[in-house]
């Protein structure tokens, strides 16, 4: 009897301390659970004091908790953001040490990455990220570890260090990143056997690898001896449309081969567009594949340049356009160069002048109504709008036009502020009575200006007259000198009687051709002498060609200044005034 009962008061403790620490155990459940809340909420609103007191308190009331290594890891991440290095530091580190199978093993390496970035352990930190990439398993922090060490790899590491990094990741994932950026910076400090060396390990252990396309363009330039023949392709319509053009633009390279010191060493290799632009992509590639060309100079139009210089940019391979003049090609990649402004660029730089410059605020637009025109004239208005002047109107015309009286008549009733009237004598007497507006911006074609220009003085219409190259020709000029007319104008083709560069160049070109250069010819001879100026630098690869035409800025050239953006358009416009019968050039 009294060992029933015994056994029965057991029994009965034990359900009541099973109960109890049941209890127990559901009580922390539930105060851990409050506690992450809180975390979550100080921690997003980057409280990150807040945070690491939870985070103690949990780590010193429940030790044996399943998220326990989850709390130290995020002590860790508070002290990074609370810039304790030395305290995340160790953390991370210990963190390591005790938990080497944890899930958040990759983020402690890369974590320990940033700290020694900032610390300014440039090997430690590259060390760190290779380690994040090789464990996560996770592609977002991936993506950080490889985005993070590209620019120790491209040019915080010295070339010493990116050998140690090499030798210790050999076999590890971003193997192929790091030997890629020993090999190329290697190539461009001139450790060309050292770069072969490192360059060749690449293309022999990563034939897949992303860069292998860079990496056989540097090996076939350092197989290459100096004294090789640089080949330079040429892309122009030599028959079909524009082949006048096309021609033009050979005969100003060839010239400017002929007169250099590389003409033995440099080889042309020229292709017929046929001014289509399909096949100027696909003479590309043949240029680039079967050629072996370091570089590229043409086509002639905007449309063939686009789509060649896709396939350039492919290669890494840079062209020049001599002549393509469409907004944003130089942007489309850092291997293709225009060397004429665009028609944008045009506007918005002769706005800036007149109305910066020149003081200028009220204008009207008097434009052809064809697509390249209305750009120009479009990107003027956009600008002088931008700086606060003001387009009195806006008048387009066809290019058939040669009664311009009307369109004229309702911009003289604008600037009179009067309506139009049925009366003879009302009319005769308001073409009589001067108008005064301070910029008349006009686009059109020379034969349609030679009628628009007598037109505006027939109105008395008195202004300055704004223009693009057609004011730059001579019977324009002269006819403008007739009316006593101000002109400034934009130009690429008018050339002052002083300007030595062109002086040159047109004595060559007709000594040689017995005919006058065009513009076209001139911007050939330029783009060929941008390239002979960086081949005497001793510069041969396609990537350093590259480099070297960024950095244009100051370039004379027979077609007027080149200095190319960082997309690779040249910005350089020339601008000029003609008044009393001179012309001088302002800018």
């Amino acid at each position: 009897m009294v060992r029933k009962k015994s056994f029965l008061c057991l029994s009965v403790i034990f359900v009541l301390w099973s109960g109890i620490f049941n209890w127990a155990k559901a009580e922390n459940k539930w105060e851990v659970e409050e506690k992450l809340k809180q975390l979550h909420q100080s921690y997003s609103e980057k409280n990150y004091s807040r945070s690491k007191e939870i985070l103690t308190y949990l780590t010193e009331s429940f030790p044996d908790d399943p998220y326990f290594s989850y709390f130290e890891f995020m002590i860790a991440k508070c002290d990074y953001h609370l810039e304790n290095h030395q305290s995340a530091h160790y953390g991370f580190e210990d963190f390591i040490n005790k938990f080497p199978r944890s899930r958040f093993i990759p983020a402690c390496y890369f974590m320990l990455g940033n700290v020694n970035y900032l610390w300014g352990k440039r090997v430690e930190s590259a060390q760190n990220f290779v380690l994040a990439y090789q464990k996560a398993k996770d592609d977002e922090l991936k993506k950080l570890a490889a985005k993070s060490i590209e620019p120790l790899l491209k040019k915080k590491l010295s070339e010493m260090e990116l050998e140690q990094l090499a030798q210790q990741n050999k076999d590890e994932k971003l193997a192929p990143k790091i030997f890629f950026w020993l090999g190329k910076r290697r190539f461009e400090s001139e450790n060309y056997p050292e770069a072969k060396e490192a360059l060749s390990y690449y293309q022999n252990n990563f034939p897949d690898g992303a860069d292998i396309k860079e990496v056989s363009l540097l090996l076939k330039e350092l197989s290459s001896p100096t004294s090789q023949i640089l080949k330079v392709g040429v892309l122009t319509p030599l028959t079909s449309d524009y082949s006048d053009y096309g021609e033009s633009m050979l005969k100003g390279i060839n010239l400017a081969l002929l007169y250099s010191l590389m003409e033995s060493k440099v080889e042309l290799v020229v292709k017929d567009t046929k001014g289509d632009p399909g096949r100027a992509a696909s003479l590309s590639r043949e240029l680039i594949e079967e050629e072996n060309v370091i570089s590229i100079i043409g086509p002639l139009k905007s449309e063939s340049t686009l789509r060649a210089g896709v396939q350039a940019s492919e290669a890494r391979i840079p062209l020049i356009s001599p002549t393509a003049t469409h907004e944003g090609i130089g942007s489309v990649s850092e291997f293709i160069f225009q060397l004429s402004p665009s028609k944008p660029t045009e506007g918005k730089s002769l706005a800036k002048f007149v109305i910066k410059e020149k003081k200028l605020r009220d204008f009207v637009v008097f434009v052809s109504e064809d697509e390249v025109s209305r750009e120009l004239a479009l990107s003027f208005q956009e600008e002088a709008q931008k700086l606060g002047a003001k387009i009195i109107d806006l008048e387009y015309f066809s290019k058939t036009t040669v009664d311009f009286i009307p369109a004229l008549a309702r911009v003289k009733r604008i600037l009179l502020e009067t309506s139009p009237s049925n009366s003879l004598s009302e009319e005769a007497f308001i073409k009589e009575i001067p108008a005064r507006l301070d910029g008349f911006f006009i686009v059109a074609e020379k034969d349609q200006m030679l009628k628009i220009l007598p037109q505006i003085s027939f109105l008395k219409i008195n202004t300055t007259i704004i223009g693009t190259e057609v004011c730059g020709n001579r019977e324009v000029l002269k006819l403008a000198g007739n009316l006593n007319q101000e002109l400034i104008f934009t130009s690429d083709i008018y050339h002052m009687e002083d300007d030595q560069t062109w002086s040159s160049f047109s004595a060559l070109y007709h000594d040689k051709h017995k005919e006058e250069p065009d513009r076209v010819a001139a911007l050939g001879f330029d783009a060929m002498n941008l390239l002979i100026s960086i081949f005497e630098k001793r510069v041969f690869s396609p990537e350093k060609i590259k480099d070297h035409l960024i950095q244009i800025k100051d370039f004379k050239g027979a077609s007027g200044g080149i200095g190319l953006d960082q997309h690779g358009e040249n910005k350089t416009i020339a601008i000029y005034i003609y008044r009393a019968g001179k012309v001088e050039r302002l800018r």
